[in-house]
């Protein structure tokens, strides 16, 4: 193997660790209602799965121009890809919490408008009732008015 290719697995074992302490986190705050820290752990593990695929083409490009064999390369590559493979389900995983996370937050938001439609109908009805009482008892103070004063004549 060329020195190329040497320091270029270098590189790319230190990305893999670093993919994998990102994953071992994301198991830490997977719980976390917070979105923000959900939405940084998925850009986190993304991104580092972006400079592995990177760095995984360009090994297997300097690999082919070296000479090494096609199934050498696949199997090489393929052990590559599982680690990335992992990487994928865990940003799934995390973006399906996100996802709860909102459809909780969304809910807990209706409900809340649905309590204030309500409070606001519950005082509008009430108003409604004591305009009606004062209405009728108006309308009663007329009518006994009006029987007092035909029973005066």
């Amino acid at each position: 193997m060329s020195k190329i290719v040497d320091k270029k697995l270098l590189e790319l074992t230190g990305k893999i660790k670093a993919l994998n302490f990102a994953i071992k986190k994301s198991d830490e705050v997977i719980d976390s209602t917070k979105t923000e820290v959900l939405t940084r752990q998925i850009s986190s593990i993304t991104n580092r799965i972006q400079a592995i695929y990177a760095l995984k083409e360009e090994i297997e490009e300097i690999k082919f121009t070296d000479n090494d064999s096609e199934e050498n390369i696949r199997d090489w590559a393929e052990e590559v890809e599982s680690r990335i493979s992992e990487a994928d389900n865990k940003v799934s995983e995390i973006r399906e919490r996100l996802s709860e996370i909102k459809e909780t937050e969304r809910a807990a938001a209706e409900e809340t408008e649905r309590v204030a439609i309500d409070i606001k109908r519950q005082k509008q009805l009430e108003f409604e009732k004591q305009k009606f009482e004062l209405e009728q008892a108006a309308k009663d103070e007329e009518r006994k008015r009006e029987l007092k004063h035909k029973t005066e004549l």
